[in-house]
């Protein structure tokens, strides 16, 4: 009649001391991909990000986790419409908002500045975290879409959407 109770007592504990290593050890393996035409470098954790797949226009490369749960796109392009890093963080948002058809988009945080601006987003369980950087003539992109499959809950996936800002820098 215990024995569940006692399973529930010894394994919780276990796994949560088992995952706390985990993830300890995703924050101590990073790579690092520098893209030499639009002259950026983003450190990224390579245990969460194992797919990698490089432009073959050398503008950026985009990055996915073994099961396509989560996928990190970064890359660079010319600013031809002269436009500041705060519009095209909403030139972003709004391809998101098309993308979801009349779903209500949730702005979790947002920092904007002429040459600097992120947000991070929510539609339904999904979360993106949306950064551009205006660098010279040349813009820099990084998205960080956070459970594409939608099988956690909103407030496992906004945990992880916190730790994988953390472990990610551009």
């Amino acid at each position: 009649m215990h024995l569940p109770r006692i399973f529930k007592l010894i394994l919780v504990p276990l796994f949560l001391v088992f995952s706390q290593g985990i993830q300890a050890q995703i924050s101590n393996v990073y790579e690092e991909y520098c893209n030499d035409r639009f002259d950026f470098c983003l450190k990224y954790p390579s245990e969460v990000f194992l797919q990698k797949n490089i432009s073959t226009n050398e503008d950026g490369l985009v990055l996915r986790s073994a099961d396509d749960d989560l996928r990190l796109r970064v890359y660079g392009y010319h600013n031809v419409l002269n436009n500041d890093a705060s519009t095209e963080l909403d030139n972003y948002i709004d391809m998101v908002r098309m993308d979801h058809e009349g779903k209500a988009i949730f702005r979790l945080e947002e920092e904007r500045s002429d040459k600097n601006a992120f947000a991070v987003i929510r539609v339904g369980r999904l979360f993106y975290f949306v950064r551009t950087v205006y660098k010279g003539e040349d813009m820099i992109g990084l998205t960080l879409e956070i459970n594409r499959k939608k099988d956690s809950d909103i407030e496992t996936a906004k945990r992880l959407t916190e730790q994988m800002i953390k472990e990610i820098s551009l």
